[in-house]
């Protein structure tokens, strides 16, 4: 089967490798469309602390059941769905409350297990069994059910908030996370939603797509805000957090940081403040689902962000133009 494979950093190459067997009381599944991450290019650029070469990447998933050789009636062949990035242990503290994104042992697609830029993909049975592989609402294509899974990671994110109807949310990054991070919190009604973009050409997309109330470009047009989501690769000095973010304020890192999170200054300000700080790594089953539900009922628009669609041996055009933040979200179609 046809397959991009992440052999080096720096280095992706289109390659045939053998079609993988159905697994024990697992699935075969035709992937039809795998979207790219801004991760799968920083790691593809500078490396990440899960991920393991050569490896096929991708995680954000959608295809069709070819073949089921577990017991379940849940899924059959001809069945549309998306596949979670998680290969989590199931037996652990985390995995038994629901936590599977924590996971000590998790597997990630796409990381340290072959992931979806890819023809086939197996599916072993611990990922059914707990929940990562879901059925697509038929009024959901399969473009946008590659969505599913950062919408998810934005769901699992503002779950750890506490957004009161009234709050004022500036999100950092005006990429495609940033835009559903933004859905999301006009669904809950808050006061005002304000995404902070400095690329011209992102935030005039942005801008376009109507995804937040206000769209800046400098951080010094907004004066006080409630909640800060970081949904990019940057951290803001102390100095402006301090006359920015409200005493009791909230912050998300959603987004890896650089080092400008490693100035510790602004730790004493969470202590003055009572600021909140949380973390939000991946997603969990259950918030796959959640998405969906959120895409089948028109609630959050994911299809806006979507643009062109590529073939595999494009790959090395389309993280380029990923980099190139010319874009919001293109797909690789298998």
């Amino acid at each position: 089967m046809k397959a991009i494979m992440l052999v080096e950093p720096g280095k992706l190459e289109v390659i045939n490798i053998p079609e993988p067997v159905c697994p024990e009381n697992g699935m075969l599944v035709k992937i039809a469309f795998c979207a790219i991450c801004s991760t799968d290019v920083y790691m593809f650029r500078r490396g990440h602390r899960a991920l393991k070469y050569p490896v096929v990447p991708g995680h954000e998933i959608s295809g069709t059941v070819i073949k089921v050789s577990h017991e379940s009636n849940e899924f059959k062949v001809g069945d549309r769905v998306i596949v979670g990035p998680g290969i989590n242990c199931g037996a652990c503290q985390y995995c038994l409350s629901a936590r599977e994104n924590l996971c000590p042992e998790i597997k990630i697609l796409g990381f340290n297990h072959p992931g979806g830029m890819a023809e086939y993909l197996a599916v072993p049975a611990r990922m059914i069994d707990a929940g990562w592989i879901r059925k697509i609402p038929d009024n959901v294509t399969l473009e946008e059910a590659t969505l599913a899974e950062p919408l998810a990671c934005c769901i699992n994110g503002i779950e750890k908030l506490d957004i009161a109807r009234r709050s004022k949310v500036l999100i950092i990054g005006g990429g495609p996370i940033g835009c559903l991070f933004a859905w999301l919190l006009r669904g809950d009604n808050c006061k005002q939603v304000i995404i902070a973009e400095k690329d011209p050409r992102r935030r005039s997309m942005v801008e376009e797509l109507r995804a937040a109330h206000e769209t800046i470009d400098d951080l010094k047009e907004i004066d006080t805000f409630d909640v800060l989501i970081l949904a990019c690769r940057y951290f803001p000095d102390a100095k402006w957090l301090s006359t920015g973010l409200a005493k009791e304020g909230q912050i998300l890192l959603f987004s890896g940081t650089e080092e400008e999170f490693l100035n510790t200054s602004w730790i004493r300000l969470v202590h003055y403040n009572e600021w909140k700080v949380f973390g939000a790594y991946g997603c969990r089953p259950s918030q796959l689902e959640k998405a969906l539900v959120l895409m089948k009922e028109g609630l959050v628009p994911a299809r806006k962000l979507i643009g062109n669609c590529f073939s595999p041996e494009d790959i090395n055009e389309v993280f380029g133009l990923v980099e190139s933040n010319n874009c919001l979200k293109v797909l690789i179609k298998f």
